[in-house]
Formats: structure tokens, C-alpha cells, sequence
């Protein structure tokens, strides 16, 4: 779904459609019963130690940006590719607040709660290796995006970032039997460094 809209339709706002419509949304309908369960609330302590992440990696990323943003990535080429999708600069603030809530709760409901549970076997155990192929399945479609836009080599070593942010993201719920905690962890942290790295290259 990622292919056909960001490659085929030519279209930004329709890759997510596609991606989240068609594809995770109604597995998460159909399966809900393997994540219903899985949604208490995280502790203060929890959320203070995300908020300083947030806020740690966000600068981070503004200062790496900023030292080697043009090394890895041409603002002209991303600009140029993402109006020939359809992109214009009054899209950038309802992208960024469909990042911040629809985008991760919509993966981590699929990715951690319907396809990592639906691999769990009968007494609730998960293999190593499972956990390990659905990080990387989590990443593998990224690159289907971050190819049009980022130099050769610079992508791969993104999806790489990406799979173990998968891998972060299922221990998060695995020790604490909750999809709310990864759910804040992905909009919070992960999702704010792609945005602040955004409007640094195509913000107003």
C-alpha cells in the first residue's frame, strides 16, 4: 500500500490513507480482542523519564541535523519530490498532528499489539527470533519512503535505527503488559525527532 501511493498514485496524503486504512485499521478492528486488554495507563515516573527523552533526542536531532543535515539529505530534492506527491506547505502542521496521535497509535495497535500477540503462542510466550523478524518487517516498509528522499546508504542505516526502535518498542510492552506505554513512546520521542528534523528541512 506504502508502494502503490507514495510510488504509483504520486500521492503523500493517499500513502497514508492506503497504509493505515487498508491495511492496519481493519486488522486492528478485526483483531482486537488480542489487544483490549493492554491499555493501562503509564506511571508518572514513566511519563517524566519519556518527556526528558522527548526532549533529549529532539535537540539531539536538531544538532546532528543541523551539523550534517546537508551531507545526508538535499532540502531542494526532498522539496521537489514531495510536490510532485502532492505536497504543499499548508499540509505541514495537521502532518505533524496526525504524527503525533493517528500515526502511532494506529502502528503500535498492529504492529505490537495484533502481529506480535497474533505470534505468541498458547502460554503467552513470544520467541526471540519472532520478536526479532517483526522489528524488521516494522522497518522494512520505511524504506519504501525514506529511499526517495535520503542519499544511498544514509536510508539502510535509517531502517536499521528503525528495527531496533521495533525491537525497544515490543520489550516496552512486553515488561509492561501495556500498548499506552509505546503508543506515547513512538508519538513522544521517535515521531517528534522525524518532526523536528522536518521543520528543519520544510517547515514554514
Amino acid at each position: 500500500m506504502v508502494w502503490l501511493g507514495l510510488h504509483r498514485c504520486h500521492n503523500v496524503v493517499g500513502t497514508f490513507a492506503l497504509y493505515h486504512g487498508c491495511c492496519l485499521l481493519p486488522a486492528i478492528i478485526f483483531y482486537r480482542n488480542l489487544w483490549l486488554g493492554h491499555l493501562q495507563l503509564p506511571t508518572r515516573k514513566q511519563v517524566a523519564i519519556m518527556l526528558c527523552a522527548s526532549v533529549f533526542f529532539s535537540l539531539l536531532a536538531a544538532f546532528l541535523f543541523s551539523l550534517l543535515g546537508d551531507r545526508l539529505i538535499s532540502k531542494q530534492h526532498v522539496l521537489q519530490e514531495l510536490a510532485s506527491r502532492g505536497w504543499t506547505r499548508d499540509q505541514f502542521y495537521p502532518l505533524v498532528l496526525y504524527f503525533l496521535t493517528v500515526n502511532p497509535v494506529l502502528e503500535e495497535l498492529f504492529w505490537r499489539g495484533v502481529i506480535l500477540n497474533g505470534l505468541t503462542n498458547k502460554r503467552g510466550e513470544m520467541d526471540f527470533r519472532l520478536q526479532v523478524w517483526v522489528a524488521w518487517c516494522f522497518a522494512a516498509w520505511h524504506y519504501l519512503v525514506l529511499r526517495v528522499f535520503f542519499q544511498q546508504f544514509f536510508a539502510e542505516s535509517i531502517v536499521v535505527g528503525i528495527a531496533v526502535v521495533g525491537g525497544a518498542l515490543a520489550y516496552l510492552y512486553r515488561k509492561y503488559k501495556s500498548l499506552v506505554l509505546p503508543i506515547l513512546w513512538h508519538s513522544l520521542v521517535f515521531d517528534m525527532l522525524v518532526i523536528v528534523v522536518l521543520f528543519m528541512l520544510i517547515g514554514p
